[in-house]
């Protein structure tokens, strides 16, 4: 194995709720903060990697968006699309399809999106150059199987 060979850690839907539920039960919501600023430290990461200088341009932002939401869905993490960016205003709207944890959700328990909805504010964090966070969700089990989250700045 070269050092350009990427490595990958993977779980199945249910083995990542498994371990963001022992995360949860032994840390409480200090547990789902881990997995979420974790995340988010990966979509930023995600998009250095790949980017190295940021477009000054808003439309190539979107279009290098695009792109790597397109990787995240072949990495397993659903189907993501912009549904809005405002680099003026600061907002970003991302609907996930085929979120890989709805299978695992029930009505009572609690969302396990944090690694998602943390990777999006790290990639928009990235693109915008400035802290976002999630401002709304619409979730999975509301909307017929697609997730909403509205990014606003920090």
């Amino acid at each position: 194995m070269s050092d350009e060979e990427p490595v990958y850690v993977m779980f199945r839907p249910e083995g990542f709720k498994s371990f963001l539920n022992v995360l949860h039960e032994t840390f409480g919501s200090g547990g789902d903060a881990i997995i979420y600023n974790m995340s988010r430290q990966y979509g930023e990461a995600v998009i250095h990697s790949r980017l190295p200088v940021i477009p000054s341009d808003p439309k190539l932002r979107s279009t290098v968006l695009a792109t790597l939401a397109d990787q995240f869905a072949l990495q397993g993490w659903g189907m993501l699309s912009l549904e809005e960016m405002n680099m003026e205003q600061g907002l970003a709207q991302v609907v996930l399809k085929n979120n890989p944890f709805k299978a695992c959700t029930g009505a009572d328990e609690f969302p396990v999106c944090f690694f998602i909805r943390g990777a999006i504010a790290g990639m928009l964090s990235a693109i915008f150059e400035e802290d976002m966070r999630v401002k709304g969700i619409v979730c999975t089990e509301k909307d017929n199987g697609i997730c909403r989250f509205l990014y606003e700045f920090d």
